[in-house]
């Protein structure tokens, strides 16, 4: 699948290139990200190829759809923003996002991401978006909640991350109870 580029006020959001290796190295060789993120801190260069590679391929195959986030000003990649395991015959897919940690608290994904599940619900038409976060994330537990996702579960000790047994929490937003 060919990936669109998204655009809101102060964000563009496009697919990733091997020309991005170094700065998502840089996003996800930070523990502070990663901790929450489900994978494990990168370590060398090569994981962030890697990295870009399964997501070169996720959406050639449409299982992970994934895009870097761009600040317009600088044109510079900030983070990521994705669904993944998308099941087209249950019009479902899970949401995931990082961002750099110079870029939080700037209310980046308050903008982006009504923008980025509107192009879900619509251009996808997703009927349901998931996503998952560990309990100890509150602002994006703040985040998910404030554009209407219910939780719906709790999971615990899912995860395996950096040495960490961690809970997480599920939720759920429905086409129906989504307002942009």
């Amino acid at each position: 699948m060919k990936l669109s580029e998204i655009t809101a006020t102060r964000l563009k959001l496009r697919p990733l290139t091997y020309d991005d290796t170094e700065d998502i190295f840089e996003i996800f060789s930070d523990a502070e990200v990663t901790r929450y993120w489900g994978h494990d801190t990168l370590q060398k260069r090569e994981e962030a190829r890697d990295f870009i590679e399964k997501t070169i391929s996720g959406a050639k195959d449409g299982s992970l759809l994934e895009w870097g986030i761009i600040e317009k000003e600088t044109q510079h990649l900030i983070g990521v923003c994705a669904f993944a395991g998308w099941n087209r015959e249950h019009r479902r897919a899970e949401l995931g996002f990082a961002l750099h940690k110079d870029y939080w608290g700037k209310k980046y994904m308050s903008e982006l991401l009504p923008v980025f599940i509107s192009y879900g619900f619509k251009e996808l038409k997703l009927h349901r978006i998931e996503a998952d976060v560990d309990p100890r994330n509150l602002a994006s537990i703040k985040l998910l909640e404030k554009f209407g996702f219910q939780k719906e579960g709790y999971l615990r000790e899912c995860y395996h991350i950096n040495g960490e047994i961690q809970d997480a929490l599920f939720y759920g937003l429905l086409e129906k109870d989504f307002s942009s």
